[in-house]
């Protein structure tokens, strides 16, 4: 079974995520602050995570540099992550894009 990293501080938000997730068969953890979320990303294992860009403690931009500094030796091709964008400023999405990870972008 998958596991899934929820980086978020917006209960309502992740606690949707989480029942939706759960629905189609993975195991997901939640964590509210991105310092909290970072430490748990680097020590454990995951197979996706979502990570929230606005975050008290650590934003999700640098939890993302983070993980891919630290776990990139493990992998050819590293870890599926997603960034579910709610901003729309172009210089979050050309840092997502040049992460070089996969992201959704959620338009309110």
């Amino acid at each position: 079974m998958s596991r899934v990293l929820i980086v978020e501080d917006e209960e309502a938000i992740a606690d949707l995520e989480k029942d939706y997730l759960e629905l189609s068969g993975f195991t997901v953890e939640i964590e509210n602050n991105g310092t909290a979320g970072l430490k748990r990303a680097l020590s454990e294992e995951f197979d996706m995570f979502i990570l929230d860009l606005m975050l008290p403690g650590t934003d999700g931009f640098e939890i993302c540099k983070k993980i891919r500094e630290e776990k990139i030796h493990q992998f050819l091709w590293f870890q599926p992550k997603k960034m579910i964008l709610t901003r729309s400023e172009v210089l979050d999405l050309v840092r997502t894009i040049t992460s070089q990870n996969h992201f959704l972008q959620v338009s309110w």
